[in-house]
């Protein structure tokens, strides 16, 4: 238990440390905040007929986060900039670039697969070559086994327990992962983009500006541009391993589950036999059988 208390506080306190690294994204809800106070304060005067001096300021672009975006500040832009686009697209300039460009990206698959296919090929000649002999060694573990074993004893185990246990503290302890979770809400902007929506929504019940929607398009991708600049990409390689490791084993036993479904159709198809087991003399066989 304390130790898993200590690993709770050293990941807690590590979590507010990057703090420093998402301070974009607390200015941008304080921000926020201000522009769901003001749109709410322009509601209630439409509302009831009063009377303002302000101006709601979710209508523009944010102040705290640049422009980093692929896209046209306006409508107008946007769609000019889609005319050109598709223009380009349709164009024979830009048809006979694009194949001249796959015709040069198979010419490198194709070099590499020059150089990749006998290594490949080689590589599973040594493997069937080394499997194809039988295995003489009964009940003894083999040199690569027994290094495995020694290296998970020492390394894998311990971590698998470590971490289980401390899996299943935090799932007695969930409010732990609620609270990391608002952290991690703030440190990536979402709670600005959740503060945003509601902002706009109080703007727009009263005014029906449907044509600043492209603006609220705008600065969601803006706000949203901290996960995607700070994602670990890496870890799409880790979260693919897990997934066709999981997929791998579902197959396994699947398969498993078909052959055992075989052998009980088989023994359940078998006409029922009655053996009568006993010493001589005890009249096994009937007198019409002797």
């Amino acid at each position: 238990m304390r130790r898993n208390v200590i690993i709770t506080v050293i990941i807690s306190l590590a979590f507010l440390a990057l703090g420093a690294v998402f301070w974009q994204s607390y200015l941008r809800f304080g921000e926020a905040c201000r522009d769901l106070g003001l749109s709410v304060a322009y509601y209630f005067c439409e509302l009831f007929g009063a009377e303002y001096t302000f101006t709601p300021t979710v209508t523009g672009y944010s102040s705290v986060m640049q422009w980093d975006i692929l896209l046209p500040s306006d409508f107008a832009g946007f769609t000019d900039a889609a005319g050109k686009y598709f223009s380009l697209l349709i164009s024979g300039e830009n048809f006979s670039g694009y194949w001249a460009k796959v015709g040069s990206i198979l010419g490198i698959i194709a070099k590499v697969l020059v150089v990749a296919l006998p290594c490949v090929l080689l590589f599973v000649i040594i493997v069937r070559a080394m499997y194809r002999r039988a295995n003489t060694k009964h009940n003894y573990d083999t040199l690569p086994l027994r290094i495995f074993k020694w290296l998970a004893r020492w390394t894998y185990q311990p971590i698998k327990r470590t971490v289980r246990s401390y899996l299943a503290f935090l799932r007695r302890q969930s409010w732990i992962v609620v609270c990391w979770a608002l952290l991690w809400a703030f440190h990536l902007n979402l709670a600005s983009v959740v503060i945003g929506f509601f902002a706009y929504y109080f703007y727009f019940v009263l005014s029906f500006d449907g044509a600043n929607l492209y603006v609220q398009v705008c600065k969601l991708l803006i706000d949203l541009q901290i996960i995607f600049r700070h994602f670990p990409w890496w870890s799409i390689v880790t979260v693919a391993w897990l997934i066709f490791n999981r997929w791998r084993k579902a197959v396994a036993i699947n398969r498993l589950r078909h052959f055992e479904a075989r052998n009980c159709g088989f023994i359940n198809e078998l006409p029922i036999v009655s053996i009568s087991c006993g010493s001589m003399g005890k009249k096994k066989v009937r007198p019409e059988m002797a």
